[in-house]
């Protein structure tokens, strides 16, 4: 097949940690040609949705990952996946590329889907779910937001609601003198919301687990510890990563969504859990793919990508 991978720039990755890298060879491994573009190489010439790409060979070799021969310029219709692993933010241009997206043809599988990738916001797609998700409010208003942190015994964690790799979350707690300051900053002074969940004590004492999600079946797991003198997790904040295994309370969790992201055009998903509730739903482009194989020696990225061959299999999209 044709695939094509619409990513960061590629120079700038890390290839010892880069989940769309192995994602990238697990394709090539399987016989297809892989392809690369970053956002801004999309574009319409009237309804046809088109792409300026390179021919892509990658290896895992820290300043050798990758060599590009010279670009070109094709429809989308050309590719029979294409893989839409830009990081976040979400922003304009991100969105505006999913309009672009969406104009593939019905025989290109775009995954995960571009209507998925707009309308499942990470944190609030979550709340879909209350019966998993930890006692939660969005809103703009402090006066909401001190009222939820007494319910909460004084203590809540405050994100913003388009936030990325562990930027802007505070532990908020009545009794520091800076609580409304704060909140103040996050809300941008009553103006923007943001999302405030009861504090779990879990993530200082076991972490984050992320969970793999693989065409709505978790796949494996891997913890997210904080750094020292931090409580957040994320990776980009610091965090480290720990090895742990899938129990039946992540399975739980995940048979909960799966029929949702299987409808959604969700093929690839990472989970969120903390102390058992679901906090987070990774569905721009989740990572970690490389640090599970370290761990279990099991490449998970191919299981991702034989997915995705068989959903466009399934869709009726032929081989190109």
């Amino acid at each position: 097949m044709e695939c094509l991978f619409v990513m960061d720039p590629i120079e700038q990755i890390d290839p010892y940690k880069d989940t769309t890298l192995v994602m990238m060879l697990a394709a090539a491994k399987r016989g297809h040609n892989v392809h690369y573009c970053r956002i801004e190489d999309l574009w319409l010439d009237g309804s046809v949705a088109n792409a300026t790409v390179w021919p892509t060979t990658v290896r895992r070799s820290m300043g050798d990952h990758y060599t590009l021969e010279p670009p070109i310029n094709r429809p989308l219709d050309d590719f029979s996946i294409v893989f839409m692993r830009k990081d976040p933010p979400v922003d304009i241009d991100y969105i505006h590329a999913t309009y672009l997206l969406d104009r593939a043809p019905a025989s290109t599988l775009v995954v995960n889907s571009p209507k998925a990738l707009r309308g499942c916001n990470e944190k609030l797609f979550a709340l879909e779910f209350p019966e998993l998700v930890p006692p939660t409010v969005v809103t703009s208003n402090i006066p909401r937001l001190l009222d939820f942190c007494d319910r909460q015994g004084g203590r809540m964690v405050l994100k913003p609601v388009d936030g990325r790799g562990g930027e802007g979350i505070f532990i908020v707690s009545r009794d520091d003198p800076n609580h409304r300051t704060i909140l103040e900053t996050l809300t941008s002074f009553g103006r923007r919301r943001a999302l405030a969940q009861s504090y779990l004590p879990e993530i200082m004492e076991s972490g984050d687990k992320r969970v793999i999600v693989v065409n709505g079946e978790p796949l494996g797991a891997v913890m997210r510890q904080p750094g020292t003198g931090d409580f957040r997790s994320n990776v980009h904040s610091g965090g480290k990563v720990a090895p742990c295994a899938l129990d039946d309370h992540d399975r739980k969790i995940a048979a909960t969504l799966g029929d949702q992201l299987r409808a959604r055009g969700i093929v690839f998903a990472g989970l969120d859990v903390i102390g058992g509730y679901l906090t987070e739903i990774n569905i721009t482009s989740p990572t970690l793919i490389q640090e599970i194989a370290e761990f279990t020696g099991w490449h998970l990225e191919e299981e991702i990508i034989d997915a995705a061959v068989d959903a466009c299999l399934t869709a009726g999209s032929g081989v190109r």
